[in-house]
């Protein structure tokens, strides 16, 4: 819906529609289109800005994965080495005689080493996954806002008079000042 109103240059229906879609990707071309009386360049100032903060926004979704991947081992570890100090007490206190002093503190420490890592696997496997998706996203709100800002500038530019469009100016001169010429 974006892509046909910006192709008919109609700006208004372009921000009625990203009004009506919840999304990442709407609230960015909203913010970008509701400069667009302010040219090409504050656009994309206000296109990179609102990518920014959606960015962050969909990071921070996916950085409590990222915090148990790391946590669980620790703490699986932490636990490895109190259950091993409680097998080496127990030797301590009785000697050797008895192994199954020493075989419960060995077994708490494979416990929890086996728990930790059962956690942490699956939850930075999916933590890789979703940032995955994520940079995805990102990569694709940039590409669709680009795509739609040039397809707006050459949209201008078709619409202006025949006369305006010979007054096109020379490549050396700046992209900026072409886009706010036309």
């Amino acid at each position: 819906q974006v892509r046909r109103s910006v192709y008919r240059g109609d700006v208004r229906a372009v921000l009625e529609t990203c009004d009506e879609h919840p999304v990442a990707l709407a609230r960015v071309l909203r913010a970008g289109f509701a400069r667009h009386e302010m040219g090409a360049v504050e656009m994309e100032k206000a296109f990179e800005s609102a990518g920014q903060l959606e960015a962050s926004v969909l990071t921070a979704r996916v950085r409590g994965l990222g915090v148990v991947s790391n946590l669980a081992p620790m703490l699986g570890f932490l636990g490895t080495v109190t259950g091993m100090i409680k097998a080496f007490n127990s030797i301590a206190a009785a000697g050797t005689s008895n192994p199954g002093l020493v075989a419960s503190g060995i077994s708490e420490a494979l416990l929890t080493t086996a728990a930790g890592l059962l956690v942490g696997i699956p939850a930075l496997a999916l933590y890789h996954f979703f940032r995955g998706r994520v940079d995805q996203l990102i990569t694709a709100m940039e590409t669709v806002t680009l795509e739609l800002l040039d397809e707006l500038t050459h949209q201008r530019y078709r619409t202006l008079p025949a006369r305006e469009q010979a007054d096109e100016p020379p490549p050396e001169q700046p992209v900026e000042e072409q886009i706010d010429a036309i």
